[in-house]
């Protein structure tokens, strides 16, 4: 006896879930947990930040004189708008559905085969945005650019603030970075890659003190400092820079509560299948070019 998928049940849980679903789309992005989430990004919105320049003054002159001022900046978040969409014919699931749903009964998966489907596909939009908002290049074909992207194209970064390293190692690297930066908020964001590379090279000098848990969450102090460092999946593997950002001044731009984010599912009848279409809203952006540091590798 052949077996089919029961819709019923997956429309059910995408309708009473699409809220949920659609913040999944964001929350499972690894980046999101340190940025600066921005909700309702529907338009163009700045990003205002205040920088402020006083003088300090003889307590003992008379009279008063204004000495200093106070700047709003206003960077923009621009939205990019993105879909997905899938289809589900019932007769792909003739001789699965039973056998999964026969697995779940006997303790060997704890999702039902409605959340299972979903939960794919959300992971798989997640990764995506993941390397989007690092390493996305509109030049290439990309519906938006990434941080590297901005930051390289980013005239305004000082540049005091972009230095060409001759250290080979990695850790090396760093040490450089945290004896020059003098603001503690800075914090090194690398790619995975050059991450692993790193813990390899603490391990040799057995400076490697740790429980593992770092491996898994990619996040470490570099040994000796207060130095924090993030490896992120999100960054190309070819991408060989180390960059200094604080985490509170870079800013994602989402929207998960108007009609730019949607998630629906639905029988067509024209084609005779059940259809999946979701659509979501990205941006990313930083504040201040001035707190943002590239350290390069010299060829």
């Amino acid at each position: 006896m052949a077996y089919t998928l029961d819709v019923t049940a997956l429309k059910s849980f995408i309708e009473e879930n699409r809220e949920l679903l659609i913040s999944k789309i964001f929350a499972l992005t690894d980046s999101s947990k340190y940025m600066n989430i921005q909700n309702g990004i529907t338009a163009d919105t700045n990003i205002h930040g205040l920088v402020t320049e006083l003088s300090v003054q003889d307590g003992k002159a008379c009279g008063f004189t204004p000495d200093g001022k106070q700047t709003i900046t206003a960077r923009k978040l621009v939205p990019t708008y993105f879909k997905v969409n899938a289809q589900y014919c019932p007769k792909d699931f003739y001789g699965t559905y039973k056998h999964y749903e026969t697995k779940v009964a006997m303790g060997k998966s704890p999702l039902p085969l409605e959340e299972a489907l979903v939960t794919d596909v959300i992971k798989s939009i997640a990764n995506k945005n993941e390397t989007l908002i690092w390493s996305g290049k509109k030049e290439t074909g990309d519906l938006i650019d990434g941080l590297t992207t901005v930051i390289a194209a980013d005239t305004a970064i000082p540049a005091a603030n972009k230095v060409e390293q001759t250290e080979a190692t990695v850790f090396g690297r760093l040490q450089e970075m945290f004896n020059k930066i003098r603001d503690k908020r800075v914090s090194a964001v690398m790619s995975a890659a050059m991450y692993r590379q790193l813990i390899t090279e603490l391990v040799n000098k057995n400076f490697y003190h740790y429980t593992g848990e770092e491996n898994e969450t990619m996040t470490l102090t570099l040994p000796g400092t207060s130095f924090k460092i993030y490896g992120i999946d999100g960054i190309a593997d070819s991408d060989t820079n180390i960059y200094g950002l604080v985490w509170e001044e870079v800013f994602m731009g989402v929207d998960n509560a108007d009609d730019a984010s949607q998630f629906d599912f639905f029988w067509s009848n024209d084609d005779r299948v059940y259809k999946l279409d979701i659509e979501w809203v990205l941006a990313v952006n930083y504040m201040f070019s001035d707190n943002v540091y590239v350290y390069s590798k010299k060829a």
